[in-house]
């Protein structure tokens, strides 16, 4: 995907708790050449957060344990 060519070699972080969204996003960034990590709830992006750096996270707004606004604040 040649309009995602700026992606490529980007750490990336996935924050969406629907595996089907998961599964699509990673086959999507992946082939950007995104290095791309997932997590399931805000709490788990926190932790990765936490552990990693990320050029880029795209995150859902509502998930179970920690939605998108309270991991982000």
């Amino acid at each position: 995907m040649d309009i995602f060519r700026f992606l490529d070699g980007k750490k990336v972080l996935l924050v969406d708790d629907d595996l089907c969204n998961q599964e699509l996003m990673a086959d999507i960034f992946e082939d950007c050449g995104c290095l791309l990590s997932i997590a399931g709830n805000g709490q788990e992006a926190i932790d990765k957060f936490n552990a990693e750096k990320f050029d880029i996270i795209l995150m859902d707004i509502q998930m179970p344990i920690m939605d998108g606004y309270d991991a982000a604040v």
